[in-house]
């Protein structure tokens, strides 16, 4: 048997990151399909498909510490965030809500009626990826939604989403203030809007999936620009000069803030980094990928200085 050992590196321009498989210790090794991930405080939050702890939380080595979330009986975990004061939002989107939950899993609200979706000409009888073709416009909250987030100024953001074609706005209590979007391929209108991030300078950042490319908004929904011919792009993550985006076909892209410009890519089409369907990183610059298909549950890229 050989005693070598190598490491896959990922290198462009000036980022640089070792790829480290298999990152987390699932309990009883039992690996699960993850849709959200988030590094704070210590803490690294996961959800996933699992019945048992569809959050799960873990230490920045990967080790387990506890999970909770089976009494609110998921139907599809979707995406999550975890505020700064540690309040944390994640969607069912099998049942048309989103739960703030405090980080050991106690519910404080429920945004959404559960089991009632929004009107908005959506047929899910329809088969993947045909059905996200028969809405006719965005509704109001919500159907199937995949991730809120709370801005800076306190005012929530959600992506609606699998079946639906809008952002919602709410203020930090939750009440709904405005709606925007549809369906199409034209600035400010949506195929899949599948995630959201706010950068530094207040500006969202949504991940178009079906639409293939990321638009960029100021808080009050108006379009500012758009990246297109992307390789299937899940979710954005930012520090305070770059936002990263994670794309499904197994690349990663990283944006200047300052310049709104593409200047990396990590990874290549159908690399190990493919099926990555969320994104976070930690105060050191690594980056840590969700994977909801594939061989890994989530990976990290180490950030090579």
């Amino acid at each position: 048997m050989s005693t070598f050992a190598s490491e896959v590196i990922y290198r462009c321009g000036d980022f640089s990151y070792r790829f480290v498989p298999h990152f987390l210790k699932w309990p009883d090794g039992k690996m699960q399909q993850t849709c959200g991930v988030f590094a704070k405080n210590g803490e690294f939050f996961v959800a996933n498909r699992s019945k048992e702890y569809p959050i799960a939380v873990f230490d920045m080595d990967g080790n387990f510490k506890r999970g909770f979330g089976s009494e609110l009986n998921f139907n599809r975990t979707h995406g999550l965030y975890v505020t700064e004061d540690d309040k944390l939002f994640v969607c069912d989107d099998g049942r048309h809500v989103v739960y703030k939950l405090d980080i050991y899993g106690k519910l404080e609200a429920t945004y959404g009626t559960i089991d009632q979706p929004s009107d908005n000409g959506y047929d899910p009888t329809v088969p993947w990826p045909h059905d996200i073709y028969t809405i006719k416009r965005a509704g109001e909250p919500f159907n199937r939604p995949t991730r809120m987030i709370q801005a800076k100024n306190g005012d929530l953001y959600c992506c609606d989403g699998y079946g639906n074609v809008a952002m919602h706005k709410f203020d930090k209590d939750g009440n709904h203030l405005k709606t925007w979007g549809g369906p199409g391929a034209e600035p400010g209108l949506f195929r899949l809007p599948h995630s959201v991030w706010e950068d530094s300078k207040n500006r969202l950042w949504v991940a178009d999936r079906e639409g293939f490319r990321m638009q960029v908004f100021d808080l009050e929904g108006n379009f500012i620009t758009d990246f297109k011919k992307m390789n299937y792009p899940s979710e954005p993550w930012a520090d305070e000069n770059y936002v990263y985006v994670v794309e499904d076909y197994g690349t990663l892209s990283i944006f200047d803030i300052e310049k709104l410009e593409k200047v990396a890519e990590i990874g290549y089409i159908g690399s190990p980094l493919h099926g990555g369907h969320s994104l976070c990183g930690d105060e050191n610059g690594n980056l840590y990928i969700g994977h909801i298909l594939g061989d890994y549950s989530v990976t990290k890229l180490e950030r090579i200085r």
